[in-house]
């Protein structure tokens, strides 16, 4: 990832981008998108380095870091353009990239819907406590 960073030019680039672990014996990935993608890889790399930070807490930066850190790790742009937004929701809902943890634009009925297994389970602990 810092090898991409540094090839980044100054002007910055709105896009679609995945970061993705080299070896393929993992499927670890995850999809994001960003108005400044050299500062976005900034902060990412920031968080692995810092696991103690509160975002360093997050599953991506976990996942990372149990996979020999950011160094371990490539990044792909997938999509430029003014619709990333868009584009983002639609290949984390069609590709499902295991490091992501939440769903850009889904609604709270599509989460229940997508949850329902563990929604019911929380559940009957909950009554049973």
């Amino acid at each position: 990832m810092l090898d991409f960073l540094l090839n980044l030019g100054e002007k910055p680039l709105k896009c679609v981008y995945s970061i993705k672990y080299k070896d393929l014996s993992h499927d670890a990935f995850y999809i994001g998108c960003t108005g400044n993608l050299k500062k976005r890889l900034s902060y990412h790399i920031y968080n692995c380095d810092h696991p103690e930070s509160a975002h360093g807490q997050h599953k991506i930066y976990q996942s990372i870091n149990y996979l020999g850190g950011h160094s371990n790790f490539v990044v792909d742009i997938l999509y430029t353009g003014e619709d990333i937004l868009f584009v983002e929701e639609q290949l984390i809902r069609t590709l499902q990239p295991n490091m992501n943890t939440v769903t850009p634009g889904r609604t709270l009925a599509e989460y229940y819907q997508d949850n329902i297994e563990s929604i019911k389970q929380s559940k009957i602990v909950w009554r049973y406590l």
